[in-house]
């Protein structure tokens, strides 16, 4: 809409954000008002990262930032939920008829997922994991001391959610817990004695699936997330250190703290499909060469060589000699 010339600033844009999302008529936003909650931002920025000319076709990367805040909850009486926050940062050509391009379409829509208590629980594991790594005579209360010194990276954790199927993340070992921890995500802490029901390994994707008892609170994905519980699987780490050293281990402090352990062939089929996913969670913008980015940059060009005028997208670029053109596009 606003590449377009439908809405010249953020308060045509929120105008036209509310009516759409009051349009939509999602069940879960029925107790939240989202005409008095929800905020339009439109800023723009030079290559000096300066504040910028942000109206439309302005040669500035421009951010759209919507947000919903004081989403309340479905209970009675409701909790107030916390905020959702969407952006975007893009380019737009004039008199283009609404040409953009959007230079974070790569990146996961969700990036993060922290709920109420997440930020404090990941503070402390941090704070934890450095005194259990500074000496050996530091134990934890209840999970006892570091099996490995460090860290295993690359691990997987599959969430069952369709926002978020998957995550890469560190596991932590301790003789009787986990500590899960993604840059994605935050940290989970796992007491094996005091939060785990049951658990179930499945030998041919090498993943275990840890079941949480009942009343065991759960932030964030845990929540959102399918199944009640925490599945890791070897994801782009050393596959012989979790599958041969690690997973054993875990079965054999489960079974003497007498939790129930099972042995399943094979995972559900919306978790296999991820567990066999082995590239890392890499954040990139597209490709310079792909279609969308060279349609844009081609646009640019003619409207360089016409002075920007509107009548220089009727027909293709002329060929132009020698230097001479517009202002070089840099796209970061």
């Amino acid at each position: 809409a606003f590449c377009g010339g439908g809405c010249g600033g953020a308060e045509q844009l929120r105008d036209l954000a509310v009516s759409t999302i009051e349009g939509m008529q999602v069940a879960w936003l029925s107790g939240t008002d989202v005409r008095r909650h929800l905020s339009v931002e439109l800023t723009a920025t030079d290559l000096a990262g300066r504040r910028a000319d942000a109206s439309p076709g302005s040669r500035h990367t421009k951010y759209l930032r919507v947000e919903l805040a004081s989403v309340m909850s479905l209970d009675n009486p409701p909790v107030d939920l916390g905020a959702v926050v969407f952006g975007d940062s893009f380019l737009d050509a004039a008199c283009a008829g609404g040409l953009c391009l959007p230079l974070t379409g790569a990146v996961p829509r969700l990036t993060g997922w922290l709920a109420a208590g997440q930020e404090e629980d990941t503070s402390h594991m941090e704070h934890m994991v450095q005194r259990l790594r500074a000496s050996n005579k530091h134990v934890h209360s209840t999970m006892g001391s570091l099996v490995r010194d460090d860290p295993l990276p690359g691990v997987r954790m599959l969430t069952g959610c369709d926002d978020m199927p998957s995550l890469s993340g560190d596991l932590w070992v301790l003789q009787k817990g986990l500590v899960y921890s993604s840059k994605r995500l935050g940290s989970i802490v796992v007491d094996l004695e005091h939060h785990v029901a049951s658990a179930d390994f499945f030998p041919e994707s090498e993943t275990l699936s840890l079941k949480f008892k009942e009343g065991v609170t759960q932030w964030g994905i845990l929540e959102g997330g399918s199944g009640g519980g925490l599945t890791l699987c070897p994801g782009t780490s050393d596959r012989k250190v979790f599958s041969r050293e690690i997973l054993p281990a875990l079965r054999d402090t489960l079974k003497s703290l007498n939790i129930s352990v099972t042995t399943t062939p094979s995972l559900p089929p919306n978790l296999l499909a991820h567990a066999k996913k082995t590239d890392g969670d890499k954040v990139s913008v597209n490709d310079i060469s792909s279609p969308p980015h060279s349609a844009f940059l081609s646009t640019y060009e003619r409207l360089d060589a016409s002075g920007h005028s509107p009548s220089a997208l009727a027909g293709p670029a002329e060929p132009r000699s020698g230097g001479g053109g517009g202002l070089p596009l840099v796209v970061l």
